[in-house]
Parts: C-alpha cells; sequence; structure tokens
C-alpha cells in the first residue's frame, strides 16, 4: 500500500506549482518568441485566470466555507486545475491538429488523474478535486476559444527537452503556496469577512 500511494505522490507532484509556475512562464515566453501574439495572449488570459479563480475560491471558502454547510468542501484543488490548464493547453499548442473531440478527452482524462491522486491522498475531498477540474476544463475551454494560429515550424523536440528539464529540476519540490493561502484564509480572512464563523486553528 505504501508503494502504491508513492507512486501517486510522484504522479501527482506533476501538478505542483513548482512545475505548474515555471512550465507556464516557459510556455509564454516561448510564443511570445515565436510571435504568436494572440496565442500567447490566450495562454496569459486563460492560465492567468485559473490561478487568479482558484486564489479566489480558496480564500472565500476558506474563510466562509462553514457558512456553506458543507463539511467536505474546505480548499477546492489547485493541483487538478492547474494540471488541467497546462498539460491540456500544452497538448492543444504541440499537436494542433487534434480533433476537439480528442482533445476534450484528453483534457477530462488530466482532469480524473489528478483529481483522482488527489482524493486517494486525502488532500481534497471529491467535491473539491470536482471544482478544480470544472476551473481547469473551463481555463482551457476559453484558450481553445482565444488562442490562434500556432508556430508554423513548432520544434518540439526542443520544446519537450526543456519541458522534461524543469521536470525533472522540480519534480518532488513542494511548494507550500495552498497550504499558505489556507492558512491565511482560516486564521486571518474568516476575522474579516466572515467573524460569525467559528475560529478554527491549523
Amino acid at each position: 500500500m505504501n508503494a502504491t500511494f508513492e507512486v501517486i505522490q510522484w504522479f501527482t507532484d506533476f501538478g505542483d506549482q513548482a512545475i505548474v509556475l515555471p512550465t507556464s512562464v516557459f510556455v509564454l515566453l516561448f510564443l511570445l518568441l515565436s510571435r504568436c501574439w494572440k496565442t500567447a495572449l490566450a495562454w496569459a488570459i486563460s492560465m492567468g485566470g485559473v490561478l487568479a479563480l482558484m486564489l479566489l475560491l480558496k480564500l472565500g471558502i476558506g474563510a466562509c466555507g462553514p457558512a456553506l454547510g458543507a463539511g467536505a468542501l474546505d480548499s477546492p484543488s489547485g493541483h487538478t486545475a492547474s494540471a488541467t490548464m497546462l498539460y491540456g493547453g500544452i497538448a492543444a499548442i504541440l499537436f494542433p491538429r487534434l480533433g476537439s473531440r480528442v482533445r476534450f478527452m484528453l483534457a477530462i482524462s488530466v482532469a480524473l488523474l489528478f483529481g483522482a491522486s488527489r482524493v486517494i491522498l486525502h488532500d481534497h475531498s471529491v467535491i473539491e478535486v470536482v471544482i478544480g477540474g470544472l476551473v481547469g476544463l473551463g481555463g482551457l475551454a476559453i484558450f481553445m476559444r482565444l488562442r490562434g494560429p500556432g508556430p508554423s515550424r513548432l520544434p518540439r523536440v526542443w520544446i519537450m527537452l526543456v519541458l522534461a528539464g524543469i521536470t525533472l529540476l522540480e519534480h518532488g519540490h513542494r511548494m507550500t503556496i495552498e497550504h499558505r493561502i489556507h492558512s491565511f484564509a482560516t486564521l486571518r480572512l474568516r476575522a474579516l469577512i466572515c467573524p460569525s464563523q467559528p475560529h478554527i486553528g491549523l
């Protein structure tokens, strides 16, 4: 069982912000250097929107969660949301000829796999990963809607080498951003915007 959990943890680490953030920046820089202005703007709006919305949801639900009357809803899954957007978007950029149905199925698969890993590891409840998955899929849908044509000659090998390098350097380094957001929401923000809710220490 421990070995199974280690494999699942290894997988879910691909959705950690330690990988998501530098990879997202690299994708944006690549698009800008390739002069794909419309696609770069779409990426910035979509990925930035996913991260910003998850931040707001984590702050709001963390601060006023008890008022919602849902004990299983405490902190929506940022791993599920950002990984769905990141890997779904990269697939769309690297393989633009994929049909819309194939892209949709791939994105759903990513959301399900990362969501399941978070639930199995007891990091999130089912409703929390569902929210994260929906946010990620929504961001990806916006990206697909707004993006323009990709580079005419896509250096897939070099892009994949850079992505692999980021993964090798950062995989396993778990950032504490989500924990800090939740701590701030429950320990500080709750008293400001939901003073009637009970104080919960971590």
